[in-house]
């Protein structure tokens, strides 16, 4: 059974499509990783303690009964302290809109996210 379900998640599509110009593409930094990361494509400061909704500038279709999982970096978290407010949030399949990162600052001072900085990871 195991094996069987490995076969078929190997064989899963997933599609992107930047909706903006300055946008990444996912990819995965080594072929075990299980997560590829989100960029940001805008500054934005978040306040002390506050949140923001950091757009990606990208779409993403994929097959039906999976979804992609948008989760806390954990670098980010420990260095950083910023987080992935609804983690793991969820991108559902019939989802067809932007993906947009809640992020969460968990510091006493403002928080700047630059623009094409990795904030959260996908998994699909």
């Amino acid at each position: 059974m195991e094996s069987e379900t490995v076969r078929m998640l190997s064989q899963k599509t997933l599609r992107v499509h930047k909706i903006h110009p300055d946008a990444v593409l996912q990819k995965y930094n080594y072929p075990s990783d299980s997560g590829f990361d989100l960029h940001s494509v805008e500054e934005i400061i978040i306040p002390a303690f506050g949140r923001a909704l950091i757009p990606t500038g990208l779409r993403f279709h994929f097959d039906e009964n999976l979804e992609i999982q948008v989760r806390t970096k954990s670098g980010l978290a420990i260095n950083q302290g910023i987080m992935v407010l609804n983690s793991p949030g969820t991108v559902d399949q019939g989802y067809r809109g932007e993906v947009k990162v809640p992020i969460f600052n968990t510091n006493s001072t403002s928080v700047v996210i630059h623009k094409g900085m990795k904030v959260a990871q996908g998994v699909l």
